[in-house]
């Protein structure tokens, strides 16, 4: 078991945290959604905020520059990587 961090795929870009459901992430646990701290991110310091899964606010719009922190097996999150 590994956890990862990876892009937003394409195809939820725009779309609600609420609207993909859990299911959409084949066999992979979401534990985290990562975003840019655009109040203390300087142009030499990018910071990010994480949000566990059990404080999600499901009416977040998903937005390219985010990330998602998703645990399970190495193969899976490769899977879900080069969709």
């Amino acid at each position: 078991i590994k956890i990862a961090e990876i892009s937003i795929p394409e195809e939820y870009i725009g779309q609600k945290l609420s609207a993909i459901g859990p299911t959409s992430f084949r066999n992979l646990s979401l534990l985290a959604l990562k975003y840019p701290d655009k109040k203390q991110s300087t142009p030499s310091l990018e910071k990010w905020v994480a949000v566990e899964n059990k404080n999600f606010n499901t009416d977040i719009t998903l937005e390219k520059e985010m990330r998602l922190v998703v645990q399970g097996k190495k193969k899976d999150i490769i899977d879900q990587m080069t969709l």
